[in-house]
């Protein structure tokens, strides 16, 4: 998908910023990172910015809508909830805002809808200032990509192979530890106190803990090896490698724009 300037130039800040965690300037608007004490609510929420209308309701209508445009038709609309039996689909639009709340540090009497009677769009309004549809995008983009979410919304990839890309693999033993269970190993692992911990952006919390956890699996590796207790196929890998997702949609995704125009 070709993106504007505003885009690419929006995610190349991005790019700069995410390593320190650092908040997001956007046309007048700062958003932050949701820290761990919102950890609940992102997890709550953050379905309403991330959900794959394409696929999860395949009518073309709503395909063509942007997604400020289908979060408010879907709003209180139970009938189309019952329709794709998605319950919670009409709540959609409260959650958005909720999130918008939390992400940009503002109050709901601050956020608003409004059309325009030049060009009939409609335009979401953060703190006075207004927002278009793409504009509108590029606020989900900035809150996904701070919050570690994983999802691109460029892309398209059919719902239920997302599913099955994501389901729990059956030869791995399930984890049962809880979030205070990590809280408690991450304060243990690095110093450091829960009220730390909540003061934490969610996307850093959980880079640590997967960095702690790669650590140690890098040491008891090396420790065999050295030992000549064990040796490995394959090199091990440094417990200070890429922690990112190997891409696993590489070949189950279309951009957005080549969907729509194979609808017409």
């Amino acid at each position: 998908m070709t993106l504007d300037k505003e885009t690419r130039d929006l995610k190349a800040t991005l790019e700069l910023q995410l390593p320190y965690s650092l908040p997001m300037e956007y046309m007048g608007i700062t958003i932050y990172p949701v820290t761990m004490k919102d950890y609940y609510s992102l997890q709550a929420f953050s379905e309403s910015i991330t959900f794959r209308k394409e696929s999860r309701l395949p009518d073309i209508n709503m395909i063509k809508m942007t997604y400020l445009e289908f979060l408010l038709y879907t709003a209180n609309n139970t009938e189309l909830a019952e329709k794709y039996e998605i319950p919670h689909l009409p709540m959609f639009w409260t959650y958005a805002l909720s999130l918008l709340c939390i992400a940009c540090k503002i109050e709901p009497k601050q956020i608003g809808v409004e059309i325009d009677k030049n060009d009939n769009k409609i335009y979401l309004i953060l703190n006075g200032i207004k927002f278009n549809s793409k504009q509108f995008d590029n606020l989900r983009r900035i809150i996904i990509a701070q919050n570690g979410i994983e999802y691109d919304i460029d892309t398209f990839i059919n719902y239920d192979t997302e599913k099955a890309l994501n389901a729990p693999d059956p030869s791995v033993k399930n984890d049962r530890s809880t979030l205070e269970d990590y809280i408690d190993s991450l304060c243990v692992a690095i110093n450091c106190s829960a009220k730390d911990v909540a003061d934490m952006p969610v996307r850093k919390f959980w880079r640590y803990i997967q960095r702690i956890n790669l650590y140690d699996i890098y040491k008891i590796c090396k420790t065999g090896e050295a030992g000549g207790m064990v040796t490995y196929k394959e090199p091990i890998r440094h417990w200070m490698s890429n922690i990112n997702n190997i891409d696993k949609y590489k070949d189950k995704i279309i951009d957005e724009q080549t969907l729509k125009n194979k609808i017409g």
